[in-house]
């Protein structure tokens, strides 16, 4: 039996047997096209549903509280930056109550405190740290060897003549400090050492910002401090870098007074409420406290 001759759009003669193959090669071209657009839709699909899940969290989040004791959820809101501009009034009768955020075995704690002190002391080997923020009538910060009043204790140092604002242990040897000029809206970040070699304390100024600290963290199992100012929440790393995770102003209206990291998420205490940070989304999310409902 002849074979067929067939001429493809370049009219190229071509064998039957020919125009079956290549038609069969297309198909199965074709096929591995679409295969990997429905692989990319499908990855596509994903990704957006982990987002979307960051987005559409639950409408409310579960608290725990022993200062607030029908306290159970916090329902996200508008701030108000109007009432804020009145609440620290002795006509507010919530004036005097906080939301202090920090991280139980249970959960998300919240807490009747107001997170600022007038004095800070932390003890290391050798010595102590002790720090005064008495606004602006006062503030410094020293370092108090062990036996001061002794003679052959030795006599304390000043470290900083600005108010302090934190003074954390990572251990017994090693620490961070945290000072503030609150007129100025400035403040430093110190990493605090003990050297090996004669037991010595030293401080090493890390930052300097142009922002005032509100509030700080340390979380060993990450070896990062986190420090909220008034413009930022910043990370100090085990290796003493200094890095800007979030930028808001959010953190100076609110007065924060806490923060932790939790559930991929920074939260700030405040007078007013609770702010969240969603960092897999970068959303900001308020909730506001209703203290009638919780306050007798």
């Amino acid at each position: 039996m002849p074979t067929r001759t067939v001429f493809s759009a370049n009219r190229t003669a071509m064998t039957e047997g020919d125009w079956t193959m290549k038609q069969t090669t297309l198909l199965f071209r074709w096929a591995r096209i679409m295969k990997r657009l429905l692989g990319a839709v499908m990855i596509g699909a994903l990704v957006m549903s982990a987002l979307w899940g960051c987005r559409s969290e639950p409408e409310r989040v579960r608290v725990y509280s022993s200062d607030y004791a029908s306290l159970q959820y916090l329902e996200p809101g508008e701030f108000d930056r109007e009432q804020s501009l009145y609440w620290n009034l002795p006509e507010n009768p919530y004036h005097a109550y906080r939301c202090h955020v920090s991280v139980s075995d249970e959960g998300l704690l919240i807490s009747n405190q107001s997170g600022r002190q007038e004095t800070y002391l932390t003890q290391f080997d050798n010595g102590y740290f002790i720090g005064v923020d008495l606004g602006e009538f006062d503030g410094w910060v020293r370092y108090v060897p062990y036996f001061s009043t002794l003679p052959e204790g030795g006599e304390s140092v000043l470290v900083s003549d600005e108010n302090c604002r934190g003074i954390l242990a990572k251990d017994r040897r090693n620490g961070y400090l945290l000072t503030g000029d609150a007129l100025a809206m400035t403040g430093s970040i110190y990493l605090l050492q003990c050297s090996d070699a004669g037991d010595q304390w030293t401080w090493k100024l890390l930052a300097a910002l142009e922002e005032l600290p509100l509030a700080c963290t340390y979380e060993k199992e990450q070896e990062l401090l986190y420090v909220v100012t008034s413009g930022s929440i910043l990370s100090v790393s085990a290796d003493q870098q200094v890095s800007t995770l979030v930028r808001s102003g959010m953190f100076n209206e609110i007065g924060a007074n806490s923060v932790v990291f939790y559930e991929d998420s920074f939260w700030c205490g405040s007078p007013m409420g609770v702010y969240r940070y969603c960092v897999q989304t970068g959303e900001e999310i308020w909730y506001p406290m209703d203290y009638a409902a919780h306050v007798g």
